[in-house]
């Protein structure tokens, strides 16, 4: 059996409130980020899920040039924000709206911890893995 085929592959809402912690962290960096820092970023939050908790996000890559790296699925998930529940916003920058901010603490936060335990530690794991693609133009 391979490593991939032993992989959970992780629910919707499970889902939604990681890209939306993504997401607040490349913010915090108070930087404007575009679609291929996303794709970066969220590359690797699969990797570090894949590697440390054993989950996938469930995504396949179809090709490892940073354009190409999600499936259509991805693509359409994020770019129409059915993947974040509509509280990401585009223009001018792509950044969480304060809906998106409280679904993140209360249920996000919950339902992280019941999933990964320390809620602190898999935002650290974050950051330190994902967030640190996305640099300044």
């Amino acid at each position: 059996m391979s490593v991939v085929n032993s992989l959970q592959i992780l629910d919707g809402s499970t889902c939604r409130h990681l890209t939306i912690l993504l997401y607040s962290e490349i913010e915090k960096k108070n930087i404007s980020f575009d679609w291929s820092m996303l794709h970066a970023a969220a590359k690797r939050l699969q990797g570090m899920l894949e590697t440390k908790y054993g989950v996938t996000l469930g995504y396949r890559f179809n090709d490892p040039s940073i354009y190409g790296v999600w499936s259509n699925k991805f693509q359409l998930d994020i770019e129409h924000y059915e993947a974040v529940g509509l509280v990401i916003t585009n223009p001018p920058k792509l950044s969480v709206t304060p809906e998106g901010y409280d679904l993140l603490q209360f249920p996000g936060r919950w339902i992280l911890g019941k999933k990964f335990g320390n809620v602190d530690e898999l935002t650290n794991n974050i950051r330190s893995t994902c967030v640190n693609v996305v640099k300044a133009k």
